[in-house]
């Protein structure tokens, strides 16, 4: 049941649907932009492209509180 929960989620989420879950929290895609970063071995900087990330946000309920 759980593997299908994940799998009906990653594909309506790939097709651009955002899952609200009340009390759980959020899955979505979001758009990182294209920027520069650096090699950490050689210190070259290298150009990353953007993409589309695969992002879940918890509800305040979840969350952890000190």
């Amino acid at each position: 049941m759980i593997n299908e929960f994940l799998k009906e989620t990653v594909e309506q989420v790939n097709n651009g649907a955002k899952i609200n879950l009340a009390g759980f929290g959020i899955f979505e895609r979001k758009k990182q932009s294209a920027r520069t970063a650096r090699n950490p071995q050689t210190k070259a900087e290298i150009q990353v492209p953007a993409k589309d990330k695969f992002v879940f946000r918890a509800s305040s309920k979840i969350k952890y509180k000190e």
